[in-house]
């Protein structure tokens, strides 16, 4: 199985392949799977007291901000601030009607650069994104799900494998989609790898509702936001994509 891989923000195509290279290595020195690996256009210099954990440049992501004409912190701020009692969809709406993002073209943009990159170093059978990456990822899978639907274009991806992701935005970028909203809309098989302690756990499960929850599962390696590489963590992961992989292809014609 062949897997497109989306960065973080902050971070670039190698950075993420050393990020996740246990589970790189542990697919592929039995044929399982193999990866190419992207990111973003837009330059994104890491702030200073966290250098360290965004590795070598370029650093770049794939939207300009994470909710559309507002600083990335605004974004942060409104989620965490948000009552604990509301679920993360109730949280991610507050978030849009408090901060009231404004429509952007970076979509569109995004969305056609990742056909090109299906045309010109597919076909893929799978993506696989980590934090903005995974929402990014999500976006695609929601935008392809529904050219395929149309039979615009026809259906190679079989999974997808999200890494403490978000939910997509919309099309024009003044929301994103959310479960008791829009409903199970991400209809492939999915393998979420995520921890509880993660700062940003909201965004995450948000993401999970979105997904067929037949065909979806969770991997919670309990080491926050960032990906562990330690051999526990590791095996975990690998084992959740594994079964994903089997799923999918179990699940998928032909």
């Amino acid at each position: 199985m062949r897997f497109l891989c989306l960065a973080g923000a902050g971070t670039n195509a190698e950075t993420f392949r050393v990020q996740i290279l246990p589970i790189v290595q542990d697919l592929e020195q039995d044929g399982t799977a193999s990866f190419h690996f992207i990111h973003g256009d837009i330059e994104s210099p890491p702030p200073n007291e966290f250098k360290e954990f965004y590795g070598s440049p370029p650093h770049r992501r794939f939207l300009k901000q994470y909710c559309s004409g507002r600083a990335d912190y605004e974004f942060f701020n409104a989620l965490w601030s948000a009552p604990h009692r509301l679920t993360p969809e109730q949280k991610y709406r507050e978030m849009v009607q408090s901060l009231r993002p404004e429509s952007t073209n970076d979509v569109q943009t995004i969305l056609d650069r990742l056909y090109r990159v299906l045309d010109h170093d597919g076909p893929f059978d799978g993506i696989i994104g980590n934090s903005e990456g995974a929402s990014v990822a999500a976006m695609f899978v929601v935008n392809y799900l529904t050219r395929c639907a149309r039979k615009e274009i026809q259906n190679s991806l079989k999974c997808a494998v999200f890494m403490s992701g978000g939910p997509p935005s919309f099309p024009d970028g003044t929301g994103v989609f959310l479960a008791d909203e829009h409903g199970q809309i991400i209809t492939m098989p999915t393998c979420h790898i995520i921890a509880y302690n993660d700062s940003l756990i909201d965004s995450a499960v948000a993401l999970y509702h979105l997904c067929d929850q037949a065909s979806a599962t969770i991997v919670d390696h309990g080491k926050g936001h960032l990906v562990p590489r330690d051999p526990k963590s590791s095996k975990l992961m690998v084992k959740g994509i594994r079964d994903l992989i089997v799923r999918a292809t179990s699940s998928s014609p032909g």
